[in-house]
């Protein structure tokens, strides 16, 4: 068997969108069956402006509805972010840490530079009753493209892709 079934899974947080628009809230995923997301965030560069992106990881005790608390226990996070504007292949990973908390800051000094962003979010570390996350963008006040996608890893039932169930629903 490949890694997609085996090791990994795949599903989108959100197809690309401009933020400056509202805020984004992802989609949830499930983390019944795996023990651990990550979050893999590519944020384009703005044209212009120093403007912050905050992403901040809920979970959620149902697949939709249910409570939603914030899930304070990012203490760390890997980014690849462009030199000048645009990111070329060349770059590698910064791992970044911080207080352990819901949220990740892309600091607005790099609002004109592409960017990668890997946030992890552990299973064992969601409260109680709690088996979904999720993740969300602030508003910029000027136009910034952002996409996420979240891959499941370490699966606890291994299947051939097309019968993985949807990550939403596990």
């Amino acid at each position: 068997m490949r890694a997609l079934g085996r090791t990994i899974d795949a599903g989108l947080g959100w197809t690309p969108t401009n933020a400056a628009t509202a805020g984004i809230t992802g989609k949830r995923v499930s983390l019944k069956n795996a023990t651990s997301v990550i979050f893999l965030v590519n944020a384009a560069a703005a044209a212009s402006g120093t403007d912050a992106l905050t992403f901040t990881i809920s979970q959620h005790t149902a697949a939709t509805g249910g409570s939603t608390a914030n899930l304070a226990v990012i203490a760390d996070y890997h980014w690849k972010v462009a030199a000048s504007t645009t990111m070329d292949g060349t770059e590698t990973w910064a791992r970044v840490t911080q207080a352990a908390a819901a949220t990740v800051v892309i600091a607005g000094s790099n609002a004109t530079k592409e960017a990668l962003i890997a946030i992890e979010v552990n299973a064992v570390d969601l409260t109680s009753g709690y088996s979904w996350v999720s993740i969300s963008v602030s508003q910029p006040s000027v136009a910034r493209y952002v996409a996420a996608q979240t891959l499941l890893s370490d699966l606890i039932t291994q299947r051939r892709p097309a019968n993985l169930p949807a990550t939403l629903s596990v």
